[in-house]
């Protein structure tokens, strides 16, 4: 099990309108294609962490506010584990690694759907940099998930089945 506790306090970028966490631009940003929908710029905040579980394997974790219908809407990518080494990584195939897409509603706190890494296409992560002097991870990433059961709130029926995360980069913070 992974926790992750996120601030409710939020502002909006008066370039882009994405509303963020906290005062800082989006640590992490690409293309979110949605089939049957227009390609958007799609930004989040982001962090490292090393996994509670699995000594010197570490979870990226990517979340923002999704104001396209409802600025209480937040979208999050969480996959780990890895290890925290320069390369590709093949994230269909890798043992010990979970990757899923959600949207959550409310207060953050109701999950309004759940979309699962997609093993028909190929997912990566590649971490370019390590800079362990500033604590800082750089890398990028192309990420497919797929939904594997039926959308039950009406906020999220219409969305479809796919979402993709393209041409993917991320400066992070370690914690």
């Amino acid at each position: 099990m992974i926790l992750v506790c996120i601030s409710c306090d939020k502002i909006q970028d008066s370039e882009t309108g994405i509303y963020w966490y906290d005062t800082t631009k989006p640590t992490a940003t690409a293309t979110r294609n949605m089939p049957g929908y227009k390609s958007l710029k799609w930004g989040a905040n982001a962090f490292l962490f090393e996994s509670n579980f699995i000594k010197n394997q570490f979870v990226l974790h990517f979340s923002n506010f999704d104001n396209e219908q409802n600025q209480f809407f937040r979208e999050s990518i969480a996959m780990g584990v890895f290890p925290l080494k320069e390369g590709l990584y093949l994230l269909n195939n890798m043992a010990n690694l979970d990757c899923s897409y959600d949207r959550l509603q409310e207060d953050g706190d109701v999950a309004d759907r759940l979309w699962y890494m997609n093993k028909s296409y190929t997912n990566y992560l590649k971490i370019e940099k390590i800079d362990l002097k500033q604590n800082l991870v750089e890398g990028s990433f192309d990420l497919y998930f797929e939904d594997l059961q039926p959308a039950v709130y009406p906020t999220t029926m219409n969305l479809p089945k796919n979402v993709n995360f393209l041409n993917g980069h991320f400066i992070v913070p370690i914690l």
